[in-house]
């Protein structure tokens, strides 16, 4: 019966064992995703921030020229590329995370 009981001991040693490795992957691997996870997140805010800084500096632009346009008499219009890509900040500023 001793014998038994050591067979039991060694065999829990060794499942405790490959558990714990188990665990110490897991850890690292966790602890390494939110690394990875928090500077994605610090480099989203700071996107962020300049990209709403930029967006209303095209706005101020935009209705400059348009009260320009209204004062003067005259059409001068902005390229596509403006409305898309104020279109485009503001699908990519909206997604959720």
């Amino acid at each position: 019966m001793k014998k038994r009981v050591i067979k039991t001991n060694l065999n829990l040693l060794a499942d405790g064992a490959d558990l714990a490795k188990q665990l110490n992957d897991l850890a690292f691997e966790l602890s390494g995703n939110k690394k990875d996870i928090s500077a994605t997140m610090r480099r989203i805010e700071g996107l962020t921030k300049d990209g709403i800084e930029v967006f209303k500096s095209l706005q101020r632009v935009k209705s400059r020229l348009e009260a320009i346009n209204k004062e003067s008499g005259i059409n001068a219009e902005f390229p596509p590329i403006v409305d898309k890509a104020m279109a485009a900040w503001s699908n990519a500023n909206s997604l959720k995370i």
